[in-house]
């Protein structure tokens, strides 16, 4: 097994690729296409990124822990590797028929007919991109350099096919081919690793990919749902200023994402045999860390918010400066949660006190979006992703202080 430092090299190289590519095109885009277009593609994308994550439930989850599990084990892998395609799959097929029957019947979504039909693409191939096993296997190396490489190519298509406020679509398209390629290079390669063709077992996997589906649908009503309600009460303006505050969290939150990747295995190992005491330490290590990385990029952000708006997305995007400032000094408190859930709850085995935590903060996430968004737009977003992520690092410090291992980590940490 390779180590954590390599593996968490590597997995900050992806996960940051996903953010930081975007990044780079994304000054450009935004001054070619305009604030109301950017704010179109992303409310589009939205729509499309609501119905990707109910397709694939807890597949990122159960998914990474079977394939683990199986390592070594050709046949158990392929079982496991089918039986979650085909829940996906199964999935994957309600929520397209939902998705083009949202477009028919929603004027806003049947206006812009051919951006939904690009949406919906990324919907299918989606279902390929099996990004999970090659994570459960810790095969960061092989996932880091494809995803480095497709992305490039999506960097050059960007600046030589998107020339003026016309090309709105093909931007979109673009952003779709990036999944697109991914999934036919990684189903290429997973023929290397197991056979696609055999027995499945779908009960032995449905309750834990529902389980863990219904946390991550539960998320989207202060992320994903966020957007989507933004567009609907307010205009592609005021979405456009939001996606800009946004995309710098996202990148941001993206460098936790890499490293509770890599430790959720090694923090569920240590709990399966009792090594408190490490467990323990390895959450002192990464509390510390993380707050010494984070505090310097908080303070920098809030006194020069407008420089980093314009840096991003030049002139017209200084509605975005008051979203940003909002949501930075919750970028601490984003990496605590995180780092509570996927490094001490999961491992624990708390499955159902994350799910009634992230209930929780769900239903805060929809009353303010009801009470805020409409009268306050970006800012009120804000606010509502601010509060929602408050609650869950609230009830996930609650749900670990009931849990046995408490008391090893509070000495620690």
């Amino acid at each position: 097994m390779a180590g954590i430092t390599k593996n968490l090299f590597y997995s900050t190289l992806l996960t940051s690729a996903h953010y930081v590519f975007p990044l780079l095109v994304y000054p450009y885009v935004s001054r070619v296409l305009g604030v109301g277009n950017i704010g179109l593609v992303s409310f589009i994308d939205s729509i499309a990124t609501y119905f990707i994550l109910f397709s694939m439930m807890g597949i990122s989850i159960v998914g990474v822990r079977e394939t683990a599990r199986a390592r070594g084990d050709r046949a158990r892998l392929g079982e496991a590797a089918r039986s979650l395609l085909a829940l996906n799959g199964l999935l994957t097929l309600a929520c397209l028929v939902g998705m083009a029957a949202a477009t028919i019947l929603v004027p806003q979504l049947a206006q812009n007919w051919r951006m939904m039909l690009v949406g919906m693409s990324k919907l299918v191939f989606n279902l390929f991109l099996i990004e999970w096993i090659y994570r459960g296997l810790e095969d960061f190396r092989y996932v880091t350099l494809r995803s480095l490489a497709i992305r490039g190519l999506y960097v050059v298509g960007v600046f030589v096919f998107v020339r003026d406020a016309g090309d709105t679509l093909v931007y979109y398209v673009l952003t779709m081919l990036v999944v697109v390629v991914t999934a036919a290079v990684n189903m290429v390669r997973s023929r290397r690793l197991l056979s696609w063709t055999g027995p499945v077992s779908l009960r032995r996997y449905a309750r834990p990919f529902f389980g863990f589906g219904m946390y991550t649908l539960l998320t989207t009503a202060y992320t994903t749902l966020n957007v989507a309600y933004l567009g609907f009460v307010t205009d592609d303006t005021q979405v456009g200023y939001y996606a800009t505050a946004m995309k710098l969290m996202s990148i941001l939150i993206s460098l936790y994402a890499s490293f509770t990747a890599v430790m959720l295995p090694r923090m569920s190992s240590l709990a399966a045999e009792g090594e408190m005491e490490r467990f323990g330490r390895y959450m002192r290590r990464s509390v510390v860390w993380m707050s010494l990385l984070t505090l310097p990029v908080i303070m920098a952000v809030e006194a020069y918010a407008p420089e980093v708006v314009w840096l991003l997305s030049g002139a017209g995007y200084e509605g975005a400066v008051v979203p940003i400032r909002v949501m930075m000094p919750f970028l601490l408190l984003v990496g605590l949660e995180q780092m509570l859930t996927m490094q001490a709850l999961v491992p624990l085995g708390r499955d159902r006190a994350i799910l009634s935590i992230t209930a929780v903060a769900a239903v805060v996430g929809v009353a303010l979006n009801i009470a805020l968004v409409g009268r306050m737009g970006a800012t009120g977003s804000a606010i509502v992703w601010a509060a929602s992520e408050t609650v869950l690092l609230l009830g996930a410090s609650l749900a670990l202080r009931s849990a046995r291992i408490y008391g090893n980590i509070r000495q620690q940490c």
